[in-house]
Parts: structure tokens; sequence; C-alpha cells
């Protein structure tokens, strides 16, 4: 299978990819560690989310694109699948999915600015936030026949895409002027580069992982997600495997006649706050107290700060470690293997089904305004 980190663009610049960065991270930590002794606990919850459905568990089945009725709650459902409510044709909805992918990031809400948070109801009936209320969005927008395309959003005035992007209650997402530059400029390159679709991009970089990482990473800005720690150049690049996950995805459940080349056992997709915020709460990812101390005073951390890149790069290491051990118990029982995506896609569900609610918010979080993840 074709790993995605053979990527031209950063060998080229020197660039560690993000499986590189989570070990090379992982021994040169200082601020935050890893606490091993909360590992079992956290790998038996796993176990019994595995324990479900071992033949075809639900994330296994999500993957695949087939949606059960508890699937729109799940993280694979949310960002790593396109919401499939609105249909649209193969090549429509791989532009759909990458104009989502260039507006998903930063969604938290500052409890000092006032003003509701940005959510959507969606046609299940729940109200949602964060990506799945973007994609509910723009479907809604598709479905009343405002062309969401890169010839209309490469000239869209920024006064019709804020009207468009707020909610029935007047609600707007952070850091919107920002959302819309980057959607401008990813939709003016598709326009001037790539014949207006994201499709000829997937096929100019072969229908392969690696060749597309280089093609994004070249042409799009907003997937640079990569930064210096103690002189060396490490990277995330958590929307653009993200994105990259989703064409795999789409290309599965379309039946297309040439296969994305994709090894998804090489992606590293836990280095969101929100995935920070779980494995802080499970106690395996332990930040200093000075850290503590900036979370507690709800001080904004920068984007490429060695406080933020540490607790990013420790998140990607909880989850390796957690898929080691659980495999290794797996393979006892003679059970199938789980990959990283998984492991995260547990972590994610446990995080919205339960954890969120009992904590009511109150598990902190670092805070970073980027629009980079």
């Amino acid at each position: 299978m074709q790993s995605p980190f053979a990527c031209v663009y950063l060998s080229a610049n020197d660039i560690m990819d993000p499986a590189a960065t989570t070990s090379f991270m992982a021994e040169s930590c200082k601020r935050v560690k890893f606490n091993r002794e909360k590992l079992d606990s956290v790998v038996q919850l796993v176990r019994t989310f595995c324990a479900l459905t071992f033949a075809e568990t639900l994330f296994r089945q999500i993957l695949k694109g087939v949606q059960e009725g508890a699937c729109h709650q799940n993280y694979a459902a949310n960002v790593l699948h396109t919401y499939n409510e609105v249909k649209l044709s193969f090549i429509k909805s791989l532009d759909r999915y990458f104009f989502v992918n260039c507006i998903s990031f930063s969604f938290w809400k500052n409890p000092l600015s006032g003003g509701p948070k940005f959510m959507v109801k969606g046609p299940d009936g729940n109200v949602h936030k964060g990506s799945r209320a973007v994609m509910i969005r723009i479907n809604q927008l598709i479905r009343c026949g405002i062309p969401f395309t890169a010839s209309s959003l490469s000239c869209m005035p920024f006064e019709v895409f804020q009207f468009l992007m707020t909610d029935r209650r007047g609600a707007v997402l952070p850091m919107i002027e920002e959302r819309w530059q980057i959607i401008r400029d990813a939709a003016a390159t598709l326009d001037q580069k790539f014949a207006g679709h994201f499709y000829n991009c997937i096929k100019y970089a072969n229908f392969n992982s690696a060749e597309l990482l280089t093609l994004l990473l070249e042409n799009f800005p907003r997937f640079r997600d990569i930064t210096i720690y103690e002189g060396r150049k490490v990277s995330f690049l958590l929307r653009a495997q993200l994105l990259i996950l989703g064409v795999a995805q789409l290309f599965k459940e379309n039946n297309h006649k040439i296969g994305f080349m994709l090894d998804q056992e090489q992606l590293r997709i836990s280095s969101s706050c929100r995935s920070v915020q779980m494995f802080r709460f499970y106690g395996l990812l332990v930040p200093s107290p000075e850290i503590e101390e900036r979370m507690q005073k709800d001080d904004l951390f920068a984007y490429g700060e060695p406080d933020e890149v540490e607790m990013r790069a420790m998140s990607n290491y909880c989850v390796e470690e957690i898929k080691r051990e659980v495999n290794r118990r797996l393979q006892l029982l003679g059970k199938p293997k789980i990959t990283s995506v998984e492991v995260d896609a547990i972590v994610h569900k446990d995080r919205y089904e339960r954890v969120s609610r009992l904590q009511r918010g109150q598990i902190l979080f670092p805070k970073v305004r980027s629009a980079l993840h």
C-alpha cells in the first residue's frame, strides 16, 4: 500500500512527516509527558468498543460508507465521511468535501465574546456544530440552489459568504474573514490550475496519496500544518490527512474504476486540541504545571509555540501506544487489529457521547486560533 508520507514536498524541504514527528517528539518533549500507568484503563475502554462487533465493527462499517442509525454521532461520519444527505455526482461530492476541509478549523467559542455558538440543525433533527455543522450548512445552500463551486466561490464577496455561513440565530463561525479568504484562494487555484474541480488535482497526482499530498502542500497554503521545534522542521498535516482519507473513502463508496492508493496505517490524525483534551482527561497526557496554569487562565496558545507543539505530538503518541497495546491483546485472542484511525474514532465517540455530557465544557484544552488545524 502507498504511504501518504512518501511525499516529495516533505523530503525536498527537509520536513519530518507526521509519523516521524510523533516519534521524534515523544523522545524530545520537555513540557508534556506520557503517563504509562494510565494506559491499561484506556486500553480497556477501547477494547470495550472493539468487543461490540468484532466481525465488522461500527467504525469499520462507517469507514466503508455504511451509515447506521447512530453513525451521525461518530467522528468518522462527521469528519472523515461526507454527510451524504444531499446527493451529488462523484466529482461534485469531491469538490464539496474539499471546500468543507478548507474552512474546517478552530470552532471553539470564546466564552468572553458573548453571543451564541455556530450550530446547525441537521435532517436527523439534532443540532450539530463544528465540521458537521459546516457540511450541513453547505448542503442546505446546495439544496436551495446556491452554487458552491470554484467559479462562484473565487469571486464571492465577503458579505455574501458571511451571510450564507450564518446560522438561524445569527451566529457566525469564528475567524470568518480568514475562512472566506482561504476558500476564495483555494477556489481560485482550482479554477486557474485544475479546471475548477478537485478531481483534477487527484487525477494530476496519479490517484496516489503521496503525490496528492505534495500537490496540496505546493498549491494550497491552508494545508501547510508545519512548524519548527528545536531547530527541526516538524509537521502534523491534520487537515491534509483528513482530506486524503475522505478522498479514499469517496473513491470506495463510488466504486471508482481507478483505485486511490493510500495506506491508512500510516496516518496520524489525533493532533487536534480536542484530542489533547481527551488524553489529558484520561490521564495519559500530562502537561507541565505551567501549561496547566495557562489552560486554567484560558490563555491563548500560539500556533507553533513549544507548548502547543508538544501537546499535539504527545496526543498522536497516545494513540499509537493505545493501538500497540490493544493490538497486542487482540492478537492473543485471534481478533483483527485496529488502526490509529479507529482508535481516534473511539476516543472521539467517547468524548461526544459520554465525557462532554458529564463535564459540560469543564475539561480544559489548549485554545489555539489557527487556520491550520
